[in-house]
């Protein structure tokens, strides 16, 4: 079994890539698409397609870039392609990628009251498993509690913060904020 990440640069990956975005993140956490492409058109965001060798779609990833920081936004494996290795491989090729950069996502919060506890559980374990690591610290993002994971690196609240107020400016980083 073998992927690539590439570019998305036509409208074919594009659209596929939206189509799993739409499916994949609940409404409250998704940006509004049309950001995310300019952002990409700037140099601030990659969209990224995950392919297999026969250039077929397995899935998508969406990375903000800010100085040596990169917030892997968005990352999503097509339903029908999941718990076949795809994630791991497609996660491994990115810290690859993004291997001269500090690497960093966000999760939701698994221990806190929620409907989705098994999936959120679940979701950090994966994450775990292939190599990254909690910060001591936790963020609201959009209403949203989320933990925040690295890469072998450490990223204080207000380097995370900068990427926010950096690639997406300052309405968007006022809901992002450091909780007790």
């Amino acid at each position: 079994m073998s992927i690539k990440i590439v570019d998305a640069t036509n409208q074919e990956q594009i659209k596929k890539i939206y189509e799993l975005y739409m499916k994949a993140f609940p409404k409250s956490e998704r940006k509004p698409f049309s950001i995310i492409t300019q952002k990409q058109k700037e140099g601030t965001v990659d969209i990224l397609s995950i392919e297999d060798e026969t250039n077929e779609f397995i899935g998508e990833a969406i990375a903000a870039k800010y100085k040596d920081l990169v917030l892997l936004d968005y990352f999503a494996v097509d339903p029908g392609k999941r718990s076949a290795g795809y994630g791991s491989l497609a996660l491994n090729l990115l810290q690859e990628k993004y291997d001269k950069k500090r690497f960093i996502l966000e999760i939701e919060r698994d221990d806190i009251e929620c409907g989705n506890k098994e999936q959120r559980i679940k979701r950090k374990k994966f994450y775990l498993k292939n190599s990254m690591q909690l910060m001591d610290y936790n963020v609201c993002l959009f209403g949203e509690e989320m933990n925040i994971l690295t890469y072998q690196c450490n990223v204080s609240f207000e380097e995370y913060y900068s990427i926010y107020l950096n690639v997406f400016g300052e309405k968007a980083a006022k809901n992002v904020y450091l909780l007790d």
